[in-house]
């Protein structure tokens, strides 16, 4: 069954005029914004399963403006089979490979982020690969990996 094609944006606040200008620009050249993940504004809370819900119908996620230290928002779209168009920064752009998972726009750059929107409707990105790459990130294979690190480090002598 195809996706219904709804375009959502994904903004948090930053601290960073740029980044807010961009979300506004984002805001402006899609052709309607069927919903708003907001994390920073209590007056539109989602619950963590809305969103993934949300995300799961999209066809893609918007989300220009965000730092963050992991990559969670990333890992979150391709865990429901949805691509992300987002910056080209670290993090994300170790997790996202540009048009295999989404798009990866450099900052800033409002032209780019325009062609990433209109990348929305006429590229389709495969459910499985999006999956696929989330898997590498699953929380139970992390705390195996940290478990062994760790078991290892204590055998050792010296230590």
């Amino acid at each position: 069954m195809a996706r219904q094609v709804l375009y959502g944006l994904l903004v948090n606040y930053t601290k960073n005029l740029g980044d807010d200008i961009q979300s506004l620009a984002a805001a402006q050249l899609l052709p309607r914004i069927d919903f708003l993940i907001d994390r920073d504004n209590p007056r539109l809370p989602l619950s963590i399963q809305r969103e993934l819900k949300l995300l799961a119908w999209s066809k893609a996620l918007m989300n220009p403006g965000y730092s963050e230290g992991f990559g969670i928002v990333a890992t979150e779209t391709l865990t429901t089979g949805t691509s992300i168009t987002t910056y080209n920064l670290p993090p994300v752009n170790e997790i996202i490979r540009n048009h295999v998972h989404g798009s990866l726009i450099e900052k800033d750059d409002v032209a780019q982020l325009a062609r990433g929107i209109m990348d929305f409707n006429i590229t389709i990105y495969d459910e499985r690969v999006l999956r696929s790459k989330a898997k590498r990130y699953d929380l139970r294979k992390t705390v195996e990996g940290f478990h062994i690190i760790y078991k290892n480090l204590k055998v050792r002598p010296n230590c």
